[in-house]
């Protein structure tokens, strides 16, 4: 059977980015011409290959055999031209970086920018995901290297950390809010909570810490979409707690409070222990260890001022320096 390969690196950027219209940014095509590409494939296969599930396109058991062996093909295949590349004196090939819609956004276009700039040849796709989806997708091949919260518990995988991130409340800028300097756990469970769905890491990391003070949040709303999140607080239909980089640019019209205790999220870069590192992701993980060593040195330029500085104005500082000085060291 003959299948040509741009349909099958089409198959698998709408397995791992679960949509059409992500994969169709990935691979620099139009939605039609994705939807065609699939069309074409499942006519040479004589089978259907996708199904919905929800809004959610996923393998049927035809899509998942073809994508298992051609998986291993295009590697192979990725492989080989990285290796020819290397031989051009070039350092190129694909990596697939997955991370948190949040971190993408708000943390990590230096990082783009570095690999475009610095590595024109490096063909970077960005698949976003919850830590479970980003650590199956580790685990099974699908991605090469990953950005997101710890821990990663899977045996399979390593992780080297990348920063730690404060988590804050955010409210109405009214008072009382607006003059609170720290808020604890039963202070916010006498209010509506708009909570992170379950399965996300910040949703448990938020968890605990209630569960530390012996109080449980009211949460009325689920919520995946940080703005939304940020405009429902801000409309006064409930409290939230979210970290520094969700919150973005946009602070208008939220009261930032720290929480009482502290809490931290922490990043990380994993990837499988038994994962070839080639030059190009080799390249792509020295960007990243040269951003986290910006991140961690910063603070420490600002001696005895930046110390007395509220955990949000420092977590605030940190993310507003690599998105200023993406080559910060």
């Amino acid at each position: 059977m003959n299948i040509p390969l741009p349909l099958l690196r089409t198959l698998q950027a709408v397995v791992a980015s679960g949509s059409f219209s992500r994969a169709a940014a990935l691979l620099h095509l139009s939605q039609p011409a994705v939807s065609k590409h699939i069309h074409l494939l499942e006519e040479r296969v004589g089978l259907p290959l996708l199904e919905r599930v929800g809004k959610r396109p996923v393998p049927t058991s035809a899509g998942n055999v073809l994508l298992v062996h051609a998986e291993r093909a295009l590697a192979e295949l990725d492989a080989a031209a990285e290796t020819l590349k290397q031989m051009q004196g070039t350092v190129a090939g694909r990596v697939r970086l997955g991370t948190e819609s949040m971190l993408s956004a708000h943390v990590l276009p230096p990082l783009y920018r570095r690999v475009r700039a610095e590595f024109p040849s490096v063909e970077l796709a960005v698949i976003t995901g919850t830590g479970t989806s980003l650590a199956k997708g580790l685990v099974d091949g699908e991605i090469d290297v990953a950005v997101a919260t710890l821990p990663m518990r899977d045996r399979s995988l390593v992780a080297t950390p990348f920063f730690r991130e404060p988590l804050v409340a955010i409210a109405p800028d009214e008072r009382p809010w607006s003059r609170l300097r720290s808020i604890d756990a039963r202070q916010l469970a006498q209010r509506p909570f708009i909570a992170y769905p379950r399965g996300s890491r910040v949703r448990a990391t938020v968890e605990q810490w209630f569960a530390r003070q012996h109080v449980a949040p009211r949460i009325v709303m689920e919520l995946e979409n940080p703005e939304t999140v940020r405009h429902l607080v801000t409309a006064g239909l409930g409290l939230s707690i979210c970290s520094v980089s969700s919150l973005g640019g946009e602070r208008r019209a939220l009261a930032i409070i720290e929480l009482a205790p502290p809490l931290h999220r922490q990043l990380g870069v994993v990837r499988r222990k038994d994962k070839r590192v080639g030059a190009a992701l080799g390249a792509v993980l020295a960007i990243l260890e040269d951003l986290r060593r910006g991140i961690e040195e910063h603070p420490r330029r600002g001696g005895r001022a930046a110390s007395r500085r509220s955990v949000v104005e420092h977590g605030a500082m940190r993310l507003a320096h690599i998105l200023r000085h993406p080559r910060a060291r």
